[in-house]
């Protein structure tokens, strides 16, 4: 039985509005992580941060495709992610993001923030 702090808070960690309900919305303070879910035979990126849309943290599906110029991109489930401001997590996004990598069984997330700022259109 896993017995530390954040396994022992139930709440904090819900399901969010459908792709239909909420095709779009907006992170803060984000980064962007590279990983292997388990039985996935490719790795993936994710974005985690702050959603100022709905006041709270996040962590996407796996990022499709993403444009540098308008600094959006599109995941796998069809949502459209906009970045805005520095990237950097705060509490609610670190905490989400270490959530969603416990619930998936994801054993080691590469920060790959750098990478997707090199190739950004500076605002």
């Amino acid at each position: 039985m896993d017995t530390t702090f954040e396994n022992i808070i139930t709440g904090g960690v819900w399901t969010c509005a459908s792709v239909a309900e909420r095709p779009e919305l907006v992170l803060t303070d984000w980064a962007v992580f590279e990983l292997q879910l388990p039985g996935n035979p490719g790795r993936t990126r994710h974005f985690a941060g702050y959603n100022v849309t709905d006041c709270e943290g996040r962590a996407s599906s796996a990022i499709r495709e993403f444009d540098p110029a308008t600094w959006r991109g599109v995941t796998d489930s069809g949502r459209v992610y906009g970045l805005r401001g520095r990237p950097g997590l705060t509490s609610d996004g670190q905490y989400v993001w270490r959530r969603w990598l416990a619930i998936n069984k994801v054993a080691e997330a590469v920060d790959v923030t750098n990478e997707l700022l090199a190739m950004m259109v500076p605002r």
